[in-house]
């Protein structure tokens, strides 16, 4: 079982944050690549796998168009693509589309290849199809061109898949058992998911989705917060989100121009302790001391240092969970989600403070019931997702 990874998503103003270090890996989109080469390429030098997304989901609606970013990268497309050419010109979706943002990711040295897609509501939406077949036509491509490099499919759907346990088992068929060993992992970004809103059917679809769609292959959630820890300790091979943000996927931004909703990180501080962010006069008012370099027994100072610190933590986060087997994952999270209850209970009883904790409560009935979860059950009795969820429901 490999160790699990934070993978850090960056843009060009952020070098600065991984340029004297050597992380796992690195994410950054191919319109931010494109807009800032020379400081993508120092971006780069400091990853052992520089990730590429391609954000073809995009190209088949409207927000990209003139944007500056975009105008930069040579596949953005001068119009959006229309969803019934790529079902129908196969010529169109295989050299266009498909080939032009894998030849991208290569010629800018990226380490995988992500296979090109687009967002799909359902897996009953056409685009879900063409989906599939862009995996096909990838394969192909990467297989008459004798290219090597690792490819992985992603997954962008509504999160409505996650609590239908019918719609989850076609989803591993579809994209797993199809295509079996000829890609090598999997990328998941579903549309809303916030992991500390989430009710128990999507999160415990979301763990069922990820520990089936693991065996012998990576699998990465992104746009994801802490809970990506616990699926890590399920099976995942790691999920990435901003420095401090950026861990929710909504499908409007593709269509339209929308505004920041992101938290205000002169205001708050990221907490690994409580799994969650804090006010920062909460913090003082606790007499919080976050150990890593940067907080230096203090609270983050500014939005750099804020920056800083959430990614040390986030690393370190990692660093407990290397070397450990699944068990050992799973009880090593379960014992700090315990731990962070009992640290929130005092936090609220002593200092008048209102921090939740449902949400922590939902991420441990997942660990629990997940612990049990087995590759080989599933091929001869398929996981009562239904029952777990009940059963998590009465535990709560």
């Amino acid at each position: 079982m490999e160790n699990p990874i934070f993978i850090p998503k960056l843009i060009q103003n952020e070098a600065g944050f991984v340029d004297k270090i050597k992380l796992p890996a690195i994410l950054m989109d191919a319109n931010i690549v494109a807009f800032s080469p020379k400081i993508s390429g120092k971006i780069r030098a400091s990853a052992d796998s520089f990730i590429i997304n391609p954000v073809t989901n995009f190209f088949v609606e409207n927000s990209f168009i003139g944007k500056k970013a975009f105008k930069k990268l040579p596949t953005a497309p001068a119009k959006p693509y229309r969803v019934e050419e790529l079902l129908t010109n196969e010529k169109l979706r295989r050299d266009e589309l498909v080939w032009k943002n894998i030849e991208y990711q290569i010629n800018n040295k990226a380490n995988i290849i992500i296979i090109p897609y687009i967002y799909s509501d359902s897996i009953n939406d056409s685009k879900f199809g063409i989906n599939l077949s862009m995996i096909s036509d990838a394969l192909k491509l990467l297989k008459v061109n004798k290219i090597n490099i690792p490819a992985y499919a992603m997954i962008n759907m509504g999160s409505s898949v996650l609590n239908d346990f019918t719609g989850l088992n076609n989803l591993i068929e579809r994209y797993r058992d199809d295509f079996n060993d000829k890609i090598n992992g999997f990328f998941m970004m579903f549309d809303g998911f916030d992991c500390r809103k989430a009710v128990d059917d999507s999160l415990m679809g979301l763990a069922y989705l990820t520990f089936y769609l693991s065996e012998n292959k990576n699998t990465f959630i992104l746009n994801l917060g802490d809970f990506g820890d616990v699926l890590c300790a399920i099976g995942a091979r790691g999920y990435s989100s901003s420095l401090g943000g950026g861990e929710i996927f909504n499908v409007e931004k593709l269509s339209k121009e929308t505004k920041s909703r992101g938290r205000n990180h002169k205001i708050f501080s990221y907490v690994p302790e409580v799994f969650d962010y804090l006010n920062n006069e909460s913090l003082r008012k606790i007499g919080y001391k976050c150990p890593c370099s940067i907080c230096d027994n203090g609270i983050p100072n500014g939005w750099n240092n804020a920056k800083a610190h959430f990614l040390n933590r986030k690393l370190e986060r990692m660093d407990n969970l290397a070397n450990l087997n699944r068990d050992q994952r799973i009880d090593f999270i379960k014992l700090k989600i315990e731990q962070a209850v009992e640290l929130i209970s005092v936090y609220n009883a002593n200092f008048a403070l209102s921090i939740k904790t449902d949400f922590l409560l939902r991420w441990k009935n997942v660990l629990e019931k997940s612990r049990h979860w087995s590759y080989s059950k599933r091929e001869t009795e398929a996981v009562d997702l239904d029952k777990i969820i009940e059963e998590a429901r009465k535990n709560k």
